[in-house]
């Protein structure tokens, strides 16, 4: 019977990119097609069937959705309201340009200005948006996810800001100064809120290979590419754009994209596939590493497995894989990834930074310390973690595009000049060189350039992680049993819960956090999780209250964990139920 089973009956979702998994399609139909009535445009998308099976995307109006899905003979709908969060906290999209240039990398036949840019960046925040709230689900914790800043055509805006550098004075920072550099850029403008953690993507990311060397590693790609950032922490995840040619640009293009088999131009184009070699490998693990650094913000630290490990890799084939089982399994046709001798170059301990991340009344008033990475991790080169998947059915060629399906459109731009020592703002005309543009998400801003100190600090040694405290949620979400392809894209246990309880996911009021005082741990809205890091922020043990009434006080059990790091110190994480954190040292 052909049936939604991701998606109850008149379900409300707080996000407009609705995921459907769609099962029981007739045998030997081999496309299913599927709608909104509430759109004005009357299309179907088409979809390809795989094993019975197939995913599809459908982007929501505000209110009452009826959405309609057919496959030879048969069909079924379902009624889904969207209904957008109405707290004020929400996640910033920002696209950072130079002062002589606002293109990204591409292929040459590829429209890569600053719109194109904007609506790549759209679509992909908009998919995080639906993975968090799909995996947070499927652990049994809500389908909760966070808020994005909206335009009235529904699609979220961003923000595009013009540094005082040019691309090659860019190229010439490491990675942490730029990202210090665009911090205060925001700090110092009128984007700068409490409200807001920030997302931007730097246009300035370009891989260069004049001499046309075979790539053989990721290490290899990284050293020929400047301007690369992936850096998160506090309030600001920054990444660069070397792999948003990959990127979706519309609705209706996702699912293709994501699944695409395109080879990549190694010689010209940054491969950030995990050495996969294809469009769609890179897709999913540039935004799966995008969501990793955005996870700091949100006080995450790095896990076992899952998207907080190299399961970020994975991001595409959540999407495009269709029957979801969520059991672990060490056997995976990525076993190779996790060996010693191949360590990881792109998982980093996250940068943390002690401000209040808003605007100042001067420039002399803005103070920031920032923290400076440590090592780079490799991920079993150091802990010899258990390695962990998720089972999914294979649906690699999983869609069919439709042209002729009309999604929102992206908006034009609006140009401000600002002065960090001024608040008077001009507007400036830019003209877009989209058709029928909207005029209200894109805005550009122009600061001068600042910089501040870092802070050095010693890395403390590392240890062997206990393997018993790898992701142990072995909940069944689908009971088909078909065709299997490992994913390793999921929240470990630990993350899962504090991202349930997060204050930006549930827009919760600031308020007192939990205080440690001993063993003791208190809070008067009720602890939820506590989670033990060690030195390089690599959670290693946690304990979760999430019945309906959680403890105000806790004693903290040391003597059920078996293995300990070997560290000086670990690092004590708590949440409550009103989404106070508490991060202490003992």
């Amino acid at each position: 019977m052909l049936q939604i089973i991701n998606i109850q009956d008149e379900e409300s979702l707080s996000y407009p990119l609705c995921l459907l998994r769609i099962s029981g399609t007739p045998n030997g139909e081999k496309e299913g097609f599927v709608r909104n009535l509430n759109e004005d445009n009357e299309n179907y998308c088409t979809y390809t069937v795989v094993n019975n099976s197939f995913n599809a995307f459908v982007f929501l109006k505000c209110g009452k959705n009826v959405i309609e899905v057919q496959c030879g003979n048969a069909s079924t709908s379902k009624t889904i309201y969207y209904n957008p969060p109405s707290h004020s906290r929400s996640v910033r999209l920002l696209y950072i340009t130079c002062l002589n240039e606002e293109k990204f990398q591409g292929p040459p036949e590829m429209i890569r200005d600053a719109n194109e840019a904007v609506k790549r960046i759209q679509i992909g925040a908009l998919l995080m948006q639906t993975f968090l709230a799909e995996t947070l689900s499927s652990e049994g914790l809500g389908r909760k996810t966070f808020q994005l800043e909206m335009t009235k055509q529904g699609m979220p805006k961003v923000f595009i800001i013009q540094i005082p550098l040019t691309i090659e004075e860019s190229h010439k920072f490491p990675e942490e100064k730029l990202w210090e550099n665009i911090a205060i850029q925001i700090l110092s403008s009128p984007l700068a809120s409490r409200s807001c953690k920030y997302l931007a993507f730097f246009c300035g990311t370009r891989f260069m290979n004049p001499q046309k060397m075979k790539i053989e590693n990721e290490r290899q790609v990284l050293s020929l590419t400047k301007g690369h950032v992936s850096l998160g922490g506090g309030g600001l995840a920054l990444v660069g754009t070397g792999a948003l040619y990959a990127y979706a640009s519309n609705i209706n293009d996702i699912m293709k994209n994501l699944s695409s088999e395109k080879k990549i131009d190694t010689q010209a184009l940054m491969d950030f596939s995990a050495r996969r070699g294809t469009y769609g490998a890179c897709y999913g693990t540039h935004l799966g590493s995008v969501l990793h650094e955005l996870g700091h913000t949100f006080d995450l630290g790095h896990t076992a497995d899952g998207i907080m490990s190299r399961g970020f890799e994975d991001f595409h084939l959540y999407f495009t894989v269709t029957h979801v089982n969520s059991g672990v399994t060490s056997n995976t046709q990525y076993k190779n990834l996790t060996k010693p001798s191949i360590p990881s170059s792109l998982i980093k301990n996250s940068m943390t930074f002690t401000t209040d991340f808003i605007r100042k009344k001067s420039v002399e008033n803005i103070s920031m310390v920032v923290e400076p990475l440590k090592d780079r991790m490799a991920t079993s080169a150091v802990y010899s973690p258990s390695f962990s998947v998720r089972n999914y059915e294979s649906s690699l060629k999983h869609y069919k595009s439709m042209n002729n399906i009309n999604s929102p459109t992206s908006p034009c731009f609006e140009i401000f000049e600002h002065s960090c020592l001024s608040q008077n703002i001009k507007k400036v005309e830019f003209a877009p060189k989209s058709p029928n543009p909207s005029s209200e998400s894109i805005s550009f801003f122009k600061t001068p350039i600042m910089q501040f100190k870092i802070n050095s600090s010693k890395s403390l040694s590392s240890s062997t992680l206990d393997a018993n405290f790898a992701n142990d949620n072995n909940k069944i979400i689908d009971s088909f049993v078909g065709k299997q392809i490992a994913c390793r894209a999921f929240w470990a246990r630990s993350n899962a819960v504090i991202l349930a309880y997060h204050k930006w996911i549930n827009g919760s009021p600031d308020g007192a956090a939990p205080e440690l005082k001993g063993s003791v741990l208190r809070s008067n809205y009720g602890i939820r999780a506590v989670e033990l890091r060690d030195s390089r922020m690599m959670a290693f043990h946690h304990w979760e209250y999430i019945e309906k009434n959680p403890p105000p006080i806790i004693h903290l059990p040391w003597a059920q964990i078996s293995k300990w790091p070997n560290d000086s110190t670990i690092e004590v994480v708590a949440i409550d139920n009103d989404g106070g954190i508490l991060k202490e040292k003992c």
